[in-house]
């Protein structure tokens, strides 16, 4: 990462044109990725910032500020995170994962209330989403209500499974229910399948 932050240094120029600028977007995206990769949350968070302060290649902004956004709650700055999920929100209004994730940020700050209205809403958006229900499971317990919460991963059970990834999160939802049986032998099928 560090080659990579060096090689994007030398991109960055100090230049007013529009080819500048967008190049500058790009460098001050992948240096705000480098550094999330890195595990410096704060200074992939100004890189973004960076990245987001130039108007040109606007159709990259909702990648950045995913980013952003995920370098905002490894920081545990949740309600910053919350903000910059709601900007997501504002601007594509059906992403159950912005919904989802800022269920999690509310969560964090103990805000069940907006929290469980969040995973509610990404759970209607995408009814297949396996982190949603895994999500609302545990705020579900974190508020007491243990049958709900159960009745959640029931419902998460009843889920198609397509992939191998689908097959893995199935896996996942049966250990939470305590059906270790089905558990291993699915955790069993996803390391062979890798």
């Amino acid at each position: 990462y560090e080659e990579a932050i060096s090689n994007f240094d030398r991109v960055i120029l100090d230049k007013d044109s529009t080819i500048v600028r967008k190049n500058n977007k790009k460098a001050y995206r992948a240096k705000g990725i480098a550094y999330f990769k890195k595990h410096d949350y704060s200074t992939a968070i100004q890189f973004f910032d960076k990245a987001l302060d130039i108007s040109e290649l606007s159709s990259l902004n909702l990648d950045i500020l995913y980013y952003k956004a995920d370098s905002q709650v490894k920081a545990g700055l949740f309600d910053k995170a919350i903000d910059t999920y709601s900007t997501i929100i504002k601007n594509k209004s059906s992403d159950a994962d912005a919904y989802c994730s800022r269920a999690y940020a509310y969560k964090m700050l103990k805000n069940y209330e907006k929290s469980l209205k969040d995973y509610d809403k990404a759970i209607k958006l995408d009814n297949k989403n396996f982190d949603c229900y895994i999500g609302k499971y545990f705020l579900l317990l974190d508020m007491g209500y243990k049958e709900k919460a159960t009745a959640v991963l029931g419902a998460a059970s009843n889920i198609e499974t397509k992939t191998k990834e689908d097959n893995f999160n199935l896996a996942k939802i049966h250990y939470y229910i305590g059906d270790y049986e089905n558990a291993i032998e699915e955790f069993g099928e996803a390391h062979k399948n890798g």
